[in-house]
């Protein structure tokens, strides 16, 4: 029987196992393939890391989550799907009315952003940056982007598009928010596609995304429900119940102990020998690789040190992720919402902060008033000198940082009940200006060395959790093909 072998145990890996087994499941019997899954961390999940707390003093349960937190309906087509094969409907919450508040620092004061086309409008350097943009032609977007050799900066084009105040004060912001990099050296084309595809369109971002072509994709009556009713969710523990489920499911297919440690091609078509670090191998007709770039980099280095180089040169920013419970209900009112990111041009030590019992108040299990909250920092440390390196600073003086920002942006002066740091080192991709070519490159040389082996995880195709579980189930279709 022929068999397909997938690479890690995040959220990647265990969706393309799913995706996997459901089309292997609607094809004769006859023709059926075995799943393995590979992971060397003794657990599955990833970054995605949901613990339930218990605080010593006051014996209250509460959850926390040490990396992502909440999906965007809008873009969870495939998440959602996942959500239904899994039967987590139930499971499923939806983020309070809050969370449509948004706040972002400007001018040390964190301010609330609008929450409309119409109240845009009604802010004077918003309406200029607005009509910075409407006014642009396609013709001159054209000119433009040929000078910048095709790819521009996500600087260079909001710039354009917006103007340097509006990029700087509140587009960097909202970017350090989902790739806590540095908006001079991400690409536009990669991080943003959409934005890109707008301009080529229309010239204008804002033309482009009212007027260009919609996806024909019809919303299944989860994801209707779910964008009807605020379009953020989570699950009552976290969306670690995603990748638990995943792993109570497929418990037989998942070895947890298991570090590759060679891959071995063979002449032409044949399998890929899968070597491990206990000294067993399997051959398998397909591989899935849902690693980071640098994790496969290790694995293909002798067979193709230039591949192994290419795939090095996908960058990683390290994250410190530190939450905090304190007793009562301590936000502010004039505060309550999503919570508040920082845009580099403020050149404080820390990306942002998210409110998350004020998101997901169903995450607190005691019964008892209380505040979650999640301080993040760490990120590309070029954007300016106060970028702390989270791998060497001391947790302490991390803590510190943490603490002061708590207090003095959210005026919550008591002691937390309860304190967790997470360092997730290398946890970010950088999709930096040339990432499509670069990918474009690999994908081209992997064919010639290893055909067998197919690409999948945020490393390459997207960051964000729905990103990866559609990556993962396009793997999953090609590994089903490569071994018919």
């Amino acid at each position: 029987m022929k068999s397909i072998g997938i690479l890690g145990g995040g959220i990647t890996g265990l969706s393309a196992l799913h995706w996997a087994h459901k089309g292997v499941l609607a094809e004769p019997k006859q023709t059926r393939r075995k799943l393995r899954l590979y992971e060397a961390s003794g657990r599955v999940g990833g970054w995605i890391n949901s613990q339930v707390h218990e605080s010593k003093e006051t014996h209250t349960k509460r959850l926390f989550e040490y990396g992502p937190r909440s999906l965007r309906a809008a873009s969870a087509a495939d998440s959602l799907e996942l959500v239904e094969d899994l039967q987590l409907q139930n499971e499923l919450i939806l983020a309070s009315t809050y969370s449509k508040v948004r706040f972002l620092m400007r001018d040390g004061v964190v301010r609330k952003l609008p929450s409309s086309a119409i109240a845009a409008f009604q802010d004077p350097a918003l309406r200029e940056a607005l009509w910075t943009d409407i006014r642009l032609t396609k013709a001159k977007c054209d000119s433009i982007r040929q000078t910048e050799g095709g790819d521009s900066t996500i600087e260079q084009f909001m710039v354009r598009h917006f103007g340097r105040p509006a990029t700087d004060e509140i587009i960097a912001g909202v970017v350090t928010g989902i790739y806590a990099g540095n908006i001079s050296k991400l690409s536009l084309q990669s991080c943003f596609p959409a934005f890109g595809n707008a301009e080529k369109s229309h010239g204008s971002m804002i033309r482009g995304m009212i007027f260009g072509s919609k996806s024909k994709r019809v919303d299944s009556a989860l994801m209707s429900d779910v964008k009807k009713k605020g379009g953020v969710f989570s699950f009552k523990g976290g969306l670690g119940a995603i990748s638990e489920a995943l792993r109570r499911k497929y418990a037989d297919e998942i070895n947890i102990s298991g570090r590759v440690e060679a891959l071995k091609f063979q002449p032409g078509a044949g399998p890929v020998t899968v070597r491990l670090s206990d000294g067993s191998s399997h051959q398998h007709e397909a591989v899935i690789s849902a690693l980071p770039a640098f994790e496969l980099a290790r694995l293909l280095e002798p067979t193709d040190s230039l591949l192994a180089t290419w795939l090095r040169q996908i960058p990683f920013i390290n994250i410190n992720v530190v939450n905090f419970a304190f007793e009562g209900d301590v936000i502010p009112p004039e505060l309550k919402g999503f919570g508040f990111l920082v845009p580099p041009k403020e050149k404080q030590p820390f990306l942002g902060v998210a409110i998350d019992s004020v998101v997901f108040p169903d995450q607190t299990f005691s019964g008892r008033s209380e505040t979650r909250l999640t301080v993040m920092m760490g990120g590309d440390t070029s954007c300016h000198e106060n970028v702390p390196d989270v791998v060497s600073m001391p947790l302490e003086q991390q803590l510190e940082i943490a603490q002061n920002a708590v207090r003095k942006y959210l005026g919550i002066t008591q002691s937390p009940i309860d304190v967790h740091q997470t360092v997730c080192k290398q946890a970010i991709p950088q999709y930096i200006v040339g990432h499509a070519d670069r990918l474009r490159q690999i994908e081209q040389r992997l064919d010639a060395v290893g055909p067998r082996l197919v690409l999948s995880g945020a490393s390459f195709y997207g960051v964000s959790v729905n990103d990866c579980i559609s990556s993962a189930r396009r793997a999953a279709g090609a590994s089903l093909h490569l071994t018919r």
